[in-house]
């Protein structure tokens, strides 16, 4: 089933969410997913395309190790950077901190040159509700730019997750 643009979240609702209940939350991980890409690697490694804000590695438990988070000036100017999983960065630029390096993926027909802005690991301590069962390693891209790849002509995301803050019971 394909979603219509008025069954989308736009940034307008996560923006009205945030001002209403400020005090509350902690977090707003916007994804949006996009499918399988191949990478131009020796072994074609096929990655699965997520877009994403800032926000998001930390609602899936993920941990930055090198780098930075996609950034809201990445999702308005719908800037060609990704954030990869260290073990991408090892096997297709043989380290663990490609910072600065181009990922090249190949997605219904056309290529993108994408600037690694950030590393991250999955913390494994914690369940990952949304592993989604797929083994290929999982890129983030700016939302903006999911959007375009897949098509979507309407300006929106398919899902969000928030996490509050959590009140501690002094009288417990």
């Amino acid at each position: 089933a394909t979603m219509s643009g008025s069954d989308l979240i736009t940034e307008d609702m996560v923006t009205q969410f945030r001002g209403r209940f400020a005090n509350e939350i902690k977090s707003i991980g916007i994804s949006s997913t996009v499918g399988t890409g191949t990478l131009d690697d020796l072994q074609k490694t096929q990655v699965k395309i997520s877009g994403a804000n800032g926000d998001n590695l930390a609602i899936q438990n993920q941990n930055l190790t090198a780098g930075r988070n996609l950034t809201s000036d990445d999702i308005v100017n719908e800037r060609r950077v990704t954030v990869i999983p260290e073990a991408l960065s090892q096997s297709y630029f043989g380290r663990d901190d490609a910072v600065g390096e181009t990922l090249t993926l190949n997605y219904k027909d056309s290529v993108y040159r994408l600037k690694v802005v950030g590393v991250y690991t999955k913390d494994t301590s914690s369940m990952n509700m949304n592993s989604g069962g797929s083994n290929n390693p999982e890129i983030y891209l700016p939302v903006s730019l999911a959007n375009i790849l897949s098509g979507t002509t309407t300006q929106g995301y398919s899902s969000m997750t928030i996490i509050a803050y959590s009140e501690v019971d002094s009288d417990a």
